[in-house]
């Protein structure tokens, strides 16, 4: 419908929509209007379930770091085909009056990138990656005294990706 109203093919807007101009233009929206930054952090041998995913640290300009969002960004075999989001880990208030914190997985199944040229995103993949990010941040946002109620339903049936099990444990 968005490419009748325009009058174009979702081709004309790929050179446009870069994955990496999106995760920018989302860091600044971010920054821009919550002072939130988005930084990719270096994960531990073994941390991920898969060779590329990437790991940002979610940090507030004046609360600090508030958790993990682990991107898990392109199709793989016995990925589930479908774009989604849930926590493995809710955060809560501890007894200290330190914050434990959450940490995310955003899921999204584009193409992987052809040689060495960057994934480029139709429209509708830029609205899923700002859809997704976007439960991301809201469960960032949601900061409680009691842990979140977290539904993992889903993580048991991913086959290859049984080190997401292992970031569930609290």
């Amino acid at each position: 419908m968005k490419y009748i109203a325009l009058n174009a093919s979702a081709d004309e807007f790929l050179p446009y929509f870069s994955l990496g101009g999106c995760m920018e233009g989302l860091n600044n929206l971010l920054r821009s209007l919550y002072g939130i930054s988005l930084q990719n952090t270096i994960m531990e041998p073994g941390e991920a379930w898969h060779s590329d995913i990437s790991k940002l640290s979610v940090a507030h300009e004046k609360e600090g770091l508030l958790g993990y969002i682990y991107c898990d960004f392109f199709e793989c075999e016995n990925k589930p085909n479908q774009d989604c989001h849930f926590t493995t880990r809710g955060g809560k208030l501890m007894p200290d009056g330190s914050y434990k914190l959450l940490i995310v997985i955003v899921m999204l199944n584009l193409w992987q990138p052809r040689w060495t040229g960057s994934t480029l995103l139709t429209p509708s993949c830029v609205d899923n990656l700002f859809h997704e990010m976007n439960h991301g941040m809201h469960s960032m946002f949601a900061r409680t005294e009691y842990q979140h109620v977290t539904v993992n339903v889903s993580v048991p049936t991913l086959p290859k990706y049984n080190k997401i099990e292992e970031l569930i444990k609290v």
